[in-house]
Parts: C-alpha cells; sequence; structure tokens
C-alpha cells in the first residue's frame, strides 16, 4: 500500500509540473501575441513621428501630424491628430520648418489664401500646392497676403508616396501624412 501511495505522489507531482509548464508557456504566448505581433505587423507605431515648426512673429509652436499613414499602406493610420492655430498679423510671414525625415524625401507644401472681401458663405478658399525635391529645402516663408490680395488662411505640409497597382499597371500618388496650420 506504501509503494502505491508513493507512486501517486510522484505521478500528482509531475502532473502539477506538467500543468504548471504549460500554463507558464500559454502565458507567454498570450504575451508574444499582444505585444510582439502588432510591432511585428506595424513596426512604424513604434517610431515617433516627425514634427514641424511653424512661426509668425515671435511666436513658434510645434506642429504634430494631423494625419499619419503607413508609407506602404495609406488605409493604416492613425488617429486623427489636430489642426494647429498660428494667427498671422497683417506684415508678417508664415515660416514653416520640416525636419530632415520629411525634406529629405519628396515634400509638398500647400497654401490657402482668401479672399478677405467676399462673402463667409462663398467658396473664396483658393489652394495652391508647391513640391519640393529631397534636400532642397528645410525652410519655407508664406507671406500673409498672395499676388492678388488674398489672406493666407492656412497651410499643410504634405508627404506624398507611390503606389502601384500590379493589375492596372498604373502608379498613384497618395498622401501618407499631414502637417497643418491655420492662421485665420
Amino acid at each position: 500500500m506504501k509503494k502505491l501511495t508513493a507512486r501517486r505522489r510522484r505521478l500528482v507531482r509531475t502532473v502539477a509540473i506538467a500543468v504548471a509548464g504549460v500554463a507558464v508557456a500559454v502565458g507567454l504566448a498570450i504575451l508574444v501575441v499582444y505585444v510582439l505581433v502588432p510591432w511585428i505587423r506595424d513596426p512604424a507605431t513604434t517610431q515617433e513621428r516627425p514634427i514641424i515648426t511653424a512661426a509668425a512673429g515671435e511666436t513658434s509652436v510645434e506642429v504634430k501630424p494631423y494625419t499619419y499613414c503607413e508609407v506602404s499602406r495609406p488605409d493604416v493610420c492613425d488617429p486623427p491628430g489636430q489642426t494647429v492655430e498660428l494667427p498671422v498679423t497683417a506684415g508678417q510671414q508664415l515660416v514653416i520648418s520640416v525636419p530632415e525625415s520629411i525634406s529629405g524625401a519628396p515634400w509638398v507644401l500647400a497654401t490657402f489664401y482668401v479672399d478677405p472681401t467676399a462673402a463667409a458663405d462663398s467658396e473664396a478658399l483658393q489652394g495652391a500646392e508647391q513640391l519640393f525635391t529631397p534636400g532642397s529645402e528645410t525652410t519655407v516663408s508664406i507671406p500673409d497676403i498672395d499676388e492678388n490680395g488674398r489672406v493666407l488662411a492656412g497651410v499643410e505640409v504634405r508627404l506624398p508616396t507611390g503606389l502601384y497597382n500590379p493589375d492596372t499597371k498604373e502608379d498613384t500618388i497618395v498622401t501618407h501624412a499631414t502637417w497643418s496650420v491655420a492662421t485665420r
């Protein structure tokens, strides 16, 4: 009878160790799924997003991305950010500075001007885009009034990316990141 009890104790101990080992393995697997798999699937989410600087007169602000999507998958994006407000008074220029992580690639500066004499409900907002080649500019000054007498309403810095569709054999240029500054 003692042999059976000792044998049973060894069996119970072996089963308990095996169950504990399985529990630890399952716990590690869950940890890998929740921590490492999202990082592997989207390593960009662990990277800091570039910040631009906008200045007018004595005021300077840092601008975080309004939109930021994966370069190769522009449908996978961070939650939308905020448009930064920086008033530009008469006679001032808006100065936009971009870091090397932006200026090292093609980037676009979109400017938006509004006719101050137009009715508030009219389509008075006029936009224009300027493309900068990699390494060409890191700082751009934008006048408060354009050549047509319209007043600066805001700007966007955009990072384009090209997508190739193997089915149609067509390239498409889309914006994968935007920084937004309102000046009025």
